[in-house]
């Protein structure tokens, strides 16, 4: 996001006023008890009111900067509570007619256009693959593709925790968050396949595992390793590592049109270019190159970006 350029024309550097922000969107690092379960909580809000832990991501807005971005297919469960105050495609904040509400979305197996929509001052928290049934008392295949209200799966006690909340100063929103979800996590029950290992191994490997594999070395037939991973990640074992491969190539956003195409897709692991633009035209309804040349935001793509080596 540009915020100074240089003249063509006149050889000394021409610099513009920067324009005041008018969001800030920021990830922060769990508590170490929650490590395994949480990859990260996020808030978008329109002032800077950082809260009292570790920032690990940190997106600043300015006029003309956009807030938009298809949905990414992706295997992760996210929890999001919106408040009062919302920003439109301008960047203007106003004050919400609608009620707020808390919702969970599920794992998307495919994706969705940008939407030009009013954005809500919210946080939120992103579940590491396979975590977030500890917490939401509900298995993942019940949410693949879907997005639901937290209400529906909480009952009352969401309507609660959501109204405390938004009465709570906005720098002490995620604490007050991640206590609720450290009592939850005191009533876990233990599952005896380790689906977060596993989920691990293919994101290290980029998606390039075979499912036979994965079976092996959980020591479970592949149906039973299917079946483990609808009901905790919310999708099947196959598809997890589509999508694994898909955001890996996420981390040519940004490097316009100088990328060799023919070359990447071979690194991923795609039989041929052909193959990589149909994936990502099914996961980001974009192809590679409108990724790597556009000017999106998404949580994932700002990932792949810091992931990326010089």
């Amino acid at each position: 996001m540009e915020t100074e350029r240089r003249g063509l024309d006149n050889p000394d550097l021409v610099r513009r006023p920067r324009a005041p922000p008018f969001a800030y969107y920021r990830e922060y690092a769990p508590c170490t008890a929650l490590r395994d379960y949480v990859y990260a909580y996020y808030s978008f809000t329109p002032t800077s009111v950082p809260e009292r832990r570790l920032l690990v991501s940190e997106t600043v807005f300015r006029d003309g900067d956009s807030f938009d971005a298809p949905v990414f297919a992706d295997s992760q469960i996210s929890l999001s509570f919106d408040f009062d105050a919302a920003c439109d495609p301008t960047g203007k904040w106003k004050t919400r007619t609608a009620p707020t509400v808390a919702h969970i979305l599920g794992p998307m197996t495919i994706a969705k256009p940008a939407t030009h929509l009013d954005h809500s001052e919210s946080v939120g928290i992103y579940f590491k693959p396979g975590q977030a049934a500890v917490f939401l008392l509900a298995p993942a295949r019940l949410l693949t593709d879907r997005s639901v209200t937290l209400q529906d799966v909480w009952g009352i006690r969401a309507h609660y925790l959501h109204q405390e909340l938004g009465e709570t100063v906005p720098s002490e929103r995620i604490d007050r968050l991640e206590r609720a979800l450290l009592v939850a996590l005191a009533r876990q029950r233990t599952s005896g396949l380790d689906i977060t290992g596993l989920t691990r191994r293919v994101t290290a490997a980029r998606g390039r595992v075979k499912v036979e594999q994965l079976a092996q070395e959980a020591g479970v037939s592949r149906q039973a390793l299917s079946r483990a991973f609808v009901e905790r990640v919310g999708v099947p074992p196959k598809l997890y590592c589509m999508l694994s491969r898909f955001h890996a190539g996420l981390t040519f956003a940004g490097r316009g049109k100088t990328v060799d195409w023919s070359r990447s897709a071979e690194e991923l692991g795609y039989a041929d270019q052909s193959h990589m633009i149909r994936e990502f035209q099914r996961f980001a309804t974009l192809t590679p190159q409108q990724v790597a040349v556009g000017e999106w935001f998404h949580p994932f793509i700002e990932r792949a970006r810091k992931s990326r080596a010089p």
